[in-house]
């Protein structure tokens, strides 16, 4: 029994190095998918003990932190994403570089004539 070919061509080091470098980022405790596990905002922890008015001052507290927190998620949404875009940047001209040298080294070791 054969199996089916499958027509797609999977380019199985990059794969491998996109795997690597997601991996990186989650242990340098960021996510390439969303927030940078640096902002942490929670209504629960937003309340008051005060007598008598406690309970208000909690309701107010809970309110600007649930305003709060659509924003600096979002934000560190938005900066996980530039952080993520960069690192891939930086490494894919690292590689270009390395590919330009290997290029000039070996032109520059042909014979010429």
């Amino acid at each position: 029994m054969t199996l089916p070919v499958s027509p797609c061509v999977v380019d199985v080091d990059a794969l491998m190095a996109g795997v690597r470098e997601r991996a990186a980022l989650r242990r340098a405790g960021m996510s390439p998918d969303g927030a940078l596990g640096l902002v942490s905002v929670r209504p629960d922890r937003a309340r008051s003990l005060a007598r008598g008015a406690g309970p208000a001052i909690t309701a107010a507290k809970r309110l600007v932190v649930r305003a709060q927190h659509h924003f600096l998620a979002d934000l560190a949404d938005q900066l996980s994403r530039a952080l993520f875009d960069a690192q891939a940047d930086r490494r894919r001209i690292a590689r270009d570089i390395a590919e330009l040298r290997g290029e000039i080294t070996r032109v520059s070791s042909e014979p010429r004539g």
